[in-house]
């Protein structure tokens, strides 16, 4: 079983690196489990902060962290290519900021 989870959490951790669309109905979905293995098992007497801090939600939050950055910068330098000038001007552009 803890071979399958391993499984689980490296095949999570890869769609919420290369799919987009998938933190937020990633989220939704492992919100909606925790309630409902919660509430229909009764394994926790009530829902509380720690019961959605999960390695699943910390991937998701380390993910969406690398993200941001990563595709502002692809999109300045998109944008940089569409107008004529040179995607190594942005690099240049941001070290010298």
């Amino acid at each position: 079983m803890d071979v399958h989870r391993n499984v689980l959490l490296v095949v999570h951790g890869a769609f919420c690196v290369l799919d987009v669309f998938y933190i937020p109905f990633g989220l939704f979905y492992f919100v909606n489990k925790q309630y409902l293995l919660c509430s229909l098992t009764s394994s926790c007497d009530e829902l509380s902060w720690t019961n959605y801090t999960g390695m699943e939600f910390l991937i998701m939050f380390i993910a969406m962290g690398v993200q941001i950055p990563v595709f502002s910068i692809l999109i300045w330098i998109l944008d940089m290519v569409k107008h004529g000038g040179n995607p190594t001007h942005v690099i240049s552009l941001m070290v010298h900021s």
